[in-house]
């Protein structure tokens, strides 16, 4: 243990780990920003190319299902209800396909996570870390 003569003030030593905690907080929202701003990115540039993407095929779909329908029909031609039998077959194969394609896209939204994860996991770093020191420094002290 130092002399007691030798330690330095503690008005010195607050003001050290105030400035290295306003350090470590900074260096995080830095990071937090960046990755974020990273995200952000990526989403200004997919959103209009998806929705444009989207308005195509949704206009190619509703033609395919048109076209669908008018060859069904002509298979129950002489039949009064040959549109009627032909809507119920589309609209019974659309409705499965679109619930197991549902059912995906649910499942792999749930296992995705939204948070920034490489932060998290810093941060969840940190506090193990700054855990680990205050462990040491109350043993040293003790």
């Amino acid at each position: 243990m130092p002399a007691l003569g030798s330690e330095r003030p503690l008005a010195a030593v607050i003001a050290e780990v105030k400035e290295e905690a306003r350090d470590f907080v900074q260096t995080r929202v830095h990071m937090l920003r960046f990755e974020l701003r990273d995200k952000v990115r990526t989403w200004k540039i997919a959103l209009p190319m998806a929705g444009c993407g989207l308005t195509l095929l949704v206009t190619a779909w509703l033609v395919f299902t048109a076209a669908l329908i008018a060859i069904l029909a002509a298979a129950f031609y002489p039949s009064r209800f040959a549109y009627f039998f032909a809507l119920l077959i589309v609209g019974g194969a659309y409705g499965l396909g679109g619930g197991m394609c549902a059912a995906q896209a649910f499942r792999s939204v749930k296992s995705q996570r939204v948070l920034p994860e490489r932060t998290v996991k810093v941060l969840k770093d940190d506090a193990e870390w700054l855990r680990s020191e205050a462990r040491g420094r109350y043993e040293r002290y003790a």
